[in-house]
Parts: C-alpha cells; structure tokens; sequence
C-alpha cells in the first residue's frame, strides 16, 4: 500500500523487482481473499461482507 521514496529509488536503481502500490481497500480485500479461500478448502462455509470483495 506504501512504499518511501527511498526504497523505490532503491528498486528502479538496483533493478530487483516489481511494486504495485494498491489503495488499503484492495490490498486488504486480496489479503483476506486468499485467505478465505484457504478456510473454504478446509469445507468451512464463509460469509463475506463489510466490503470484503470476492
């Protein structure tokens, strides 16, 4: 969700990788998906809501 300055300078500089920088909402919605993903495999039935997006 956040990256400083100087550790993206440090990114583009050195060439070692890739950062996606996504609003809180998504970053947590993709976090808690995989997640509920992982519960559903284990036959535990989820109900999602308060903004989580699935």
């Amino acid at each position: 969700m956040h990256i400083p300055e100087d550790v993206r300078k440090a990114v583009i500089d050195q060439n070692i990788g890739n950062v996606i920088v996504a609003g809180h909402m998504p970053s947590d919605s993709i976090g808690i998906n995989i997640f509920i993903g992982e519960l559903e495999k284990r036959g535990i039935e989820v109900t999602s809501m308060s903004g989580i997006i699935r």
